[in-house]
């Protein structure tokens, strides 16, 4: 899978952006550069062609004054953070740097919001990584980012379930020494400078268009918080330090500045030591080929900010064309879908819409349902952990049906499924029910997250931009469910997007 069309011309100009730029490690740091489209919206306002916008100085002055006040805050919430830490007394693992044994790092998020709800840790994005780790004879331990909230009496009380749970763990507050507290000062004063010096270098190159657009997103995106990178890359050196020979790392990789900078703080630490510590990039998730981020950029890696190999879920994410090592790994998070029969077509069932995490999508699908209502379907709404129900509720119906449980439990009471930028959709169809995929209005190649590769279109899926072409799409794939061969065909899908998780393909993706 690759970008195409305009949108790979935005993937080349950041590519040749980001090729000057991260020669300043400050730079590593920024989260427009990642290509992450959320940052500045960048994506969407080159494909619509938005004008570029004027500052003035006094606006410059400002968005210094913000970037700051806001990295400023972040600094100051690490302190008090390394304080909720050090009060709840949970100690750095003895196991990380023991000599004599084979260490695997699996570097993940910990959300703090759900280990609070559940009163204990468990593994969302990496699931049975750790007891195979055990299995091939590894000691596995969490190397963690901190997600979803920095209250520090929320993270204090998240450290004592995780100590008393006896969680083998470590975060970038076990890792930071006095010496890091202070590179996070320097950080914080010097990094706005060499942000600007990028903004000038392009102004004066007189660059084209694509690069005038990723210009404009970094002027307006200078008041963000760039400590989290320069945290990571800090936190790498620590850890890089302490990990015994025959160590390795397995990264939950979405080729984001975190990411970014943790390789570059390891090949730092590689350069002082002369010891190189393996990573595999685990990119076991599913995604567009408009999210630009996770692509493989080869001009990101020749300054060592990927890793060794990288493994995806299904032959479908392997680059076309890349001088780094990729292959298809097992599809832990999707380990369900094995274990579940696929659903039998039945017309009589509602339509199950599924939501997304982003926000413009979730709104897009609802007004979409929400002007279909006429059309005689009946919705059941199963929305995202991550967005609250009461947000959306001016898009709703007056009692809406609120679909419980899990994903796979609501997919077998659906005849098909209706949503947008949800790798759920991939999902419904790699369990035989039929998907419908909402489209951006504005019908611009490239806009909108569509998680469904062409593969199937038209038979297992089909795309709409508007309400009123939903009366006969739905009819078409509901017809398309009862022909011949649709078995292998969704066996087909599946093999395309989801490598099974077997014992022995986790060990040859992680520990051959």
């Amino acid at each position: 899978m690759q970008p195409t069309g305009n949108v790979k011309r935005l993937f080349d100009a950041f590519s040749r952006v980001a090729a000057r730029a991260f020669t300043h490690p400050r730079l590593v740091s920024c989260h427009v550069l990642s290509k992450a489209p959320n940052y500045d919206d960048v994506l969407r306002r080159f494909l619509i062609g938005a004008p570029i916008r004027r500052v003035s100085r006094s606006q410059v002055v400002e968005l210094f004054l913000r970037h700051y006040l806001i990295n400023g805050a972040h600094l100051f919430c690490l302190a008090l953070d390394k304080l909720a830490l050090c009060l709840s007394k949970w100690r750095m693992p003895r196991e990380l740097g023991a000599p004599g044994g084979k260490t695997l790092v699996i570097d993940t998020f910990l959300v703090l919001p759900k280990v609070k709800e559940n009163q204990r840790y468990k593994e969302l994005y990496l699931p049975g990584l750790e007891d195979a780790a055990e299995k091939n004879g590894f000691m596995p331990v969490h190397l963690f980012r901190l997600y979803g909230s920095r209250d520090p009496r929320l993270l204090y009380s998240v450290f004592c379930t995780l100590r008393d749970q006896g969680v083998r763990g470590v975060t970038e507050l076990h890792l930071f020494t006095w010496r890091d507290w202070l590179s996070l000062l320097k950080h914080w004063l010097v990094y706005p400078f060499a942000h600007w010096s990028l903004v000038r270098e392009l102004a004066a190159a007189k660059a084209p268009e694509p690069e005038a657009y990723i210009r404009d997103a970094l002027i307006h995106c200078l008041p963000q918080c760039y400590m989290i990178g320069e945290g990571r890359r800090l936190a790498a050196k620590r850890l890089a330090a302490k990990l015994p020979e025959g160590a390795r790392i397995v990264s939950w990789y979405e080729n984001q500045t975190v990411n970014k900078a943790f390789h570059l703080g390891l090949f730092e630490a590689e350069t002082l030591s002369g010891r190189h510590i393996p990573v595999i990039g685990a990119q076991l998730f599913i995604w567009p080929d408009n999210l630009l981020n996770n692509h493989a950029d080869d001009a990101e890696a020749a300054l060592h900010l990927a890793p060794d190999s990288v493994v995806v879920p299904g032959s479908y994410f392997l680059p076309e064309h890349s001088t780094q090592h990729y292959a298809v790994g097992p599809a832990l998070r999707y380990k369900a879908l094995f274990e579940s029969a696929p659903s039998a077509p039945d017309s009589a069932k509602p339509v199950l819409v599924l939501l997304s995490y982003h926000p413009e999508e979730t709104e897009r699908v609802l007004a979409l349902a929400k002007d279909a209502a006429s059309a005689g379907l009946e919705f059941v709404y199963k929305f995202h952990p991550a967005t609250r129900v009461s947000d959306c509720a001016h898009l709703l119906p007056a009692s809406p049906r609120l679909a419980e449980g899990s994903l796979y439990t609501a997919l077998k009471e659906a005849s098909l499924v209706l949503g947008a930028g949800s790798g759920s959709l991939a999902e419904a169809v790699a369990l035989g029910v039929p998907a419908i995929a909402v489209g951006d209005p504005s019908c611009v190649p490239g806009l909108g997250l569509n998680y469904l590769p062409p593969f199937g279109k038209g038979s297992l899926w089909e795309e709409v931009h508007s309400a009123d072409e939903l009366p006969a799409a739905v009819p078409k794939l509901r017809e398309a469910a009862t022909a011949p061969g649709r078995e292998q065909q969704v066996e087909a899908f599946r093999e395309l997007l989801f490598a099974e998780p077997t014992e022995q393909r986790i060990a040859s993706a992680f520990f051959s």
